[in-house]
């Protein structure tokens, strides 16, 4: 196998990854966060928006603007990477096209 291919493959993993987590970013509603009874939830989202507290509306929409930015953040790197991995598997896809291609038309 080649280096290329190598490269190819991490970069596919590691974008299929990175989109999986900016699917997985969002800010939960009111009703989950009082239904987490170990308040890891409301932990966790105090790491990305301190300032966040579920009873006050008026914290809602900037800790929703944070995690949209990160969850944009994440799919544009997973995106990137993603068509990086594919990009490595440019010429290798050609020629299997090609063969496909030649095979038809026989």
């Amino acid at each position: 196998m080649k280096f290329t291919k190598i490269i190819g493959v991490i970069l596919i993993g590691v974008g299929v990854w990175a989109l999986n987590v900016s699917f997985q970013t969002y800010l939960p509603g009111t009703e989950d966060i009082f239904s987490d009874k170990t308040g890891n939830m409301l932990e966790s989202i105090r790491v990305y928006c301190p300032y966040y507290d579920p009873t006050d509306e008026d914290t809602f929409d900037p800790c929703q603007n944070e995690f949209d930015g990160i969850r944009n953040t994440w799919n544009t790197i997973g995106i990137g990477l993603f068509v990086g991995g594919i990009l490595f598997y440019y010429k290798w896809l050609l020629q299997l096209l090609r063969i496909v291609r030649d095979k038809m038309l026989r």
